[in-house]
């Protein structure tokens, strides 16, 4: 049997490859007030936690993969959990609910194919989507929160991506402060 680099249509399965960022001067230089966090960010200590978190998955003997491209500008790109979500068939990039944030799909998207993880489609036009919006229940069940983030035709884009054995589930997500924070 041929194990595949790629495929993650689970959120509780042994963990074997991971993407990570780490943080750097485009987050360290964020304004908390335009990226709605609470105080400027501290960038020894972020990175000290990155790479502590690095170690952790490491000496688990999860391979990791680094997404190191320069982001100028793309405070949130050390989320790299949002912009792509992976399934068995290969990555599909999303587009960024949060404006802010638009651009960082193709870079991401470069990484993974340099990993050797396919792009299987990428969502398009008025579609939005992120995958901190998606939780995979089980391999063919998928919850979708639906708000600012993730909109009506980035659901029905994700339909079209997604093997249609996939049960999609669609959950309204409550507004707090607005689509600028998108939460």
């Amino acid at each position: 049997m041929t194990v595949r680099a790629f495929g993650a249509q689970s959120m509780v399965l042994p963990l074997r490859r991971v993407l990570v960022r780490r943080p750097d001067a485009a987050f360290a230089d964020a304004d908390p007030a335009t990226w709605h966090y609470s105080a400027r960010p501290d960038l020894a200590a972020a990175q000290e936690e990155h790479d502590a978190f690095v170690r952790i998955l490491s000496a688990a003997g999860v391979e990791i993969i680094c997404h190191d491209a320069p982001a100028p500008g793309l405070a949130d790109a050390i989320y790299v959990h949002d912009p792509v979500l992976i399934t068995e068939r290969g990555a599909i990039l999303m587009r960024m609910g949060k404006p802010l944030r638009r651009g960082e799909e193709d870079a991401i998207g470069r990484r993974l194919e340099a990993a050797g993880v396919p792009i299987h489609y990428q969502l398009h036009d008025d579609a939005l989507g992120e995958a901190g919006d998606c939780l995979w229940l089980d391999a063919s069940t998928l919850a979708v929160g639906q708000g600012y983030r993730t909109n009506a035709a980035g659901l029905a884009q994700l339909r079209q991506a997604l093997d249609p054995a996939i049960d999609i589930l669609p959950v309204p997500l409550p507004y707090f402060t607005g689509p600028e924070a998108c939460l």
